[in-house]
């Protein structure tokens, strides 16, 4: 069954990449299992979130946290929901405005049913539409 919805999930991401009018998934950051902290393994993906936004300041992105743990639904739905705070607190702190920054209240509510073995966790970062005229996504998906 886990295998199955991992299938399901990552086909669903590789359509919304694929589809013109959709804004592409660029990247994620992962927590190890239990922590709520950034990692500085994730340093790229920020640096990058920080260029794209000084190029274009009317960017915007939500950030939709997940906890793929075995613990409580209240557990994970909470640690989710740090993980996503965290996040957007360390974009904060290196120059993105808050109101750049959108935590996906649907994909926190979502971590509640996920099931997995492995205990990790990401926060996926997604540009919220609509893209500016001629616009590209960022990382030019």
């Amino acid at each position: 069954m886990t295998r199955r919805l991992a299938a399901l999930c990552l086909a669903a991401l590789f359509v919304l990449a694929a589809t013109p009018a959709s804004a592409c998934l660029p990247g994620h950051f992962t927590f190890t299992p239990g922590s709520t902290a950034v990692s500085a393994n994730d340093r790229s993906i920020a640096d990058d979130m920080v260029a794209a936004w000084r190029a274009r300041p009317d960017i915007r992105w939500s950030l939709s946290p997940n906890d793929q743990s075995e613990d409580s639904p209240a557990v994970k739905v909470r640690r989710a929901r740090l993980r996503g705070e965290a996040v957007r607190e360390a974009l904060i702190s290196r120059g993105i405005p808050a109101a750049s920054l959108e935590i996906s209240d649907e994909a926190v509510a979502d971590t509640a049913t996920m099931s997995g073995t492995t205990g990790f966790g990401r926060v996926w970062v997604r540009e919220i539409e609509p893209l500016p005229a001629g616009g590209q996504p960022w990382r030019g998906c």
